[in-house]
């Protein structure tokens, strides 16, 4: 019996060996046609054996286990999946980009730390002390130890990281030396090229890793302190908000991208009106989906909403990378 069923058959009978639950998480990742055509299949079955069930889902094992392959990682596989995704061009910029970081720099035994734990050594350092370290740490790593530091503390040190340019390497020896001074259980290795840590684009960076009161408050402080510097920084950020202004083939992409369930998360306490652009943007189906996880989700915490929408954002900026979608600021203004 079992030689005589389609794959498509087969893809029947796996799925309804499932129970309703894991059925419908297989079906989400799926296209409207796609599951139509599935659930044909799953209407016409005939009725299944345990041999010829159990055959069905032997083979799919084997098939499952011939896909299994160790392989490695390393900047050749980096370099030939980027190429695949973005392109020659793109992925030779995104290479230098690693090239630069792959530097093992006398401050990069700071990304190993907590930061919770580095806050204590730091948060009485000089301002552009602080905002050395914090130039050379991952963004998201940065974004932690920016939280954690005075509001007053904080607007000056993201002002420094904004208008920093290349600094000399003796500059981050120094700093570096100091901290390994404390910081003893942590080893650093090699020297660090001359380069650009900082500026706009690294303080956007961060900033779109930081949970929003945090983003909104440093924004405000340094609009006192540095207006220029601010109106920079807000130029070059894309938030939530923004996603509003996009077409609806780009926000329908980027929902494309991204689960039912975070989209749902992502629009706790929006208005009305923005929780319909988005569900009229979603196929039939995820629409009734996301209308069912709003109303089951119930309250949740403003960081765990402010993780949702941060999600569909890096796929916004994931997109417009590829060059799949455009997210130009709608204040940006065309030339004819």
């Amino acid at each position: 019996m079992n030689a005589v069923l389609t794959m498509a058959q087969k893809a029947a009978v796996v799925l309804v060996q499932l129970d309703d639950s894991r059925a419908n998480l297989v079906l989400r990742n799926m296209s409207e046609a796609e599951v139509t055509l599935l659930m044909q299949e799953v209407a016409r079955l005939p009725t299944m054996t345990e041999s010829v069930v159990a055959a069905v889902i032997g083979e799919l094992g084997e098939t499952t286990e011939s896909l299994l392959q160790v392989r490695q990682g390393g900047l050749d596989a980096a370099a030939r999946l980027l190429r695949d995704r973005l392109g020659n061009a793109r992925a030779e910029e995104i290479l230098a980009d690693l090239d630069r970081i792959a530097i093992d720099h006398p401050l990069a035994f700071m990304n190993q730390i907590d930061p919770l734990q580095v806050i204590g050594y730091i948060a009485e350092e000089h301002p552009q002390t602080i905002a050395i370290i914090i130039a050379h740490l991952e963004p998201d790593n940065a974004a932690r130890l920016m939280e954690r530091l005075a509001d007053q503390l904080r607007a000056e040190v993201a002002r420094r990281v904004a208008k920093m340019a290349a600094l000399p390497p003796s500059v981050v020896l120094k700093v570096a030396a100091e901290l390994e001074s404390r910081l003893s259980s942590f080893v650093r290795g090699g020297g660090v090229a001359t380069q650009e840590v900082g500026g706009i684009q690294r303080m956007v960076g961060i900033l779109n890793n930081t949970d929003r009161a945090t983003e909104k408050q440093i924004l405000a402080d340094l609009e006192g302190k540095d207006p220029e510097i601010a109106e920079a920084i807000r130029h070059e950020m894309f938030v939530f908000d923004d996603l509003l202004a996009l077409t609806d083939p780009d926000l329908q992409l980027i929902l494309r991208s991204v689960p039912v369930k975070t989209i749902a998360l992502s629009l706790k306490g929006k208005d009305p009106s923005i929780i319909e652009r988005f569900k009229t943007n979603l196929s039939e189906r995820n629409a009734m989906d996301l209308q069912e996880d709003f109303e089951t989700l119930g309250a949740q915490r403003q960081s765990l909403v402010e993780h949702a929408e941060a999600e569909l954002i890096r796929q916004a900026r994931s997109l417009a990378e590829a060059g799949d979608i455009n997210i130009e600021r709608g204040d940006d203004e065309l030339v004819a």
